[in-house]
């Protein structure tokens, strides 16, 4: 029997935006409403093991629900809880950490810290990669993001996301730039930084030259200061002109950053995370210290300044080159760097340096099944794992545990608010 619309409440929150409800003992999930709602809800999709629902009314609605800021909420998919208020967010994400460390990990009766949230709920992204459409009227934005659960791209004027200078190249970049970005592009990475004020921008696309682009640019100068470069090209391939990189500060340690290279988005809370994740972690002078999934170096280079010796594995070349360059230009001399898979560079690393203690900070993919293998073999006793994705996070945990490893701290940060993302810390030690 088909079901077309039902009613249900809300019980909690989890990981992916929705809310869980029940119809008779099937799982319901619902985005976009809050636990102790009861809603009326159209079933959009059947799966095996749950239903798919989208609200379209209200019996019961939330004190903490509030009408969305942006415009595009209903549509865009970006966002997930706009219709939250903010301390509220933060509640369920902490609610969200311990449902799905117990869910996915059977881990039950551990003490989460409470969330340390974003200074501001808002304007806090350094960089976005936008989508690009041609189906729009000549002026009207063209750059936007996926619908939810959807390819279909939602065009944007602006991000409340993003700070005011990515919004201002946003504009340009919609209503005053060349034809040659709507023309000829898939997607637009736009990346900022505070520490020196500067843009800089990725254009993504097939048949782009060096002579096009460097008009692009000039001409985006007249509308927007501080761009200092742009990069572009196609899967592999890639040009540019000017600078191919910006430069960040945390505290006393200035970071080259590549277009391609990971940086934490969250300006306004790069220092508290830093600050934070050493304080948790604890190096020890003599400590020798693994850094897994290492990028630039966020996380090794100050680990180097309190530790003996800090070695980073990391398979993106552009990172690579650019920690090698934030450590020598750091004066920090007690670290290297190994260009390579994790798995395959992990176990080798292990043999050649008895390590003390081991960092993770994995893509949202979490660990591959060879990575958790050895590391559970490892004789180390600390592992310090930083994830953007509780249920990975969970997962992985799982195995550390049964390994003999205990946890000692879980912390959670809001470094994504408005969104479903949770970024978890998570120190665990073992017994020699």
């Amino acid at each position: 029997m088909k079901i077309e619309e039902i009613v249900t409440r809300i019980d909690k929150a989890v990981y992916g935006g929705y809310g869980l409800g029940h119809f008779f003992d099937k799982v319901v999930l619902i985005p976009k409403t809050i636990p102790g709602e009861t809603v009326k809800v159209e079933i959009i999709d059947d799966k095996k093991d749950y239903l798919l629902g989208k609200v379209v009314g209200f019996i019961k609605s939330s004190t903490f629900r509030r009408n969305p800021p942006c415009p595009y909420y209903s549509q865009c998919g970006g966002c997930h809880y706009q219709h939250i208020e903010y301390n509220y967010q933060t509640k369920i994400k902490e609610d969200i950490v311990k449902e799905t460390f117990k869910r996915v990990g059977g881990i039950e009766d551990i003490e989460v810290n409470s969330m340390i949230t974003s200074p501001s709920e808002f304007g806090y992204r350094n960089r976005v990669e936008l989508k690009v459409t041609r189906k729009v009227q000549k002026n009207e934005p063209y750059l936007g993001f996926y619908m939810e659960n959807s390819h279909k791209i939602v065009p944007i004027a602006r991000c409340l996301l993003c700070g005011n200078r990515i919004n201002e190249l946003i504009e340009a970049l919609n209503f005053y730039s060349p034809i040659v970005f709507k023309k000829n592009c898939e997607n637009l990475k736009l990346i900022y930084s505070a520490s020196s004020d500067k843009l800089l921008l990725k254009a993504i696309g097939k048949n782009l030259n060096k002579r096009t682009m460097e008009n692009a640019l000039n001409d985006l100068k007249k509308y927007v200061k501080g761009i200092s470069g742009i990069v572009f090209g196609y899967g592999n391939k890639k040009n540019s002109f000017g600078k191919e990189y910006v430069y960040e500060r945390i505290k006393d340690i200035k970071y080259r950053v590549n277009s391609d290279s990971f940086f934490q988005i969250n300006n306004l809370l790069h220092e508290v995370l830093l600050e934070t994740v050493i304080k948790i972690f604890k190096p020890k002078k003599k400590e020798k210290i693994l850094d897994l999934y290492s990028g630039v170096g966020t996380f090794s280079l100050p680990l180097a300044q309190k530790s003996s010796i800090v070695v980073g594995i990391e398979s993106n070349k552009d990172a690579v080159d650019d920690a090698k360059f934030n450590a020598k230009s750091n004066k920090i001399t007690n670290i290297s760097f190994i260009e390579g898979d994790a798995a395959e560079e992990l176990e080798g690393a292990l043999k050649k340096t008895k390590f003390d203690s081991i960092f993770i900070n994995p893509p949202r993919s979490g660990c591959s099944t060879e990575v958790k293998k050895i590391l559970s073999k490892a004789e180390v006793s600390k592992i310090f794992y930083l994830s953007c994705n509780p249920s990975t996070l969970a997962r992985d945990l799982k195995q550390f545990l049964s390994k003999g490893f205990k946890i000692k701290t879980v912390q959670p940060f809001d470094l994504f608010p408005q969104t479903m993302h949770i970024e978890t810390a998570v120190l665990l030690s073992r017994e020699s």
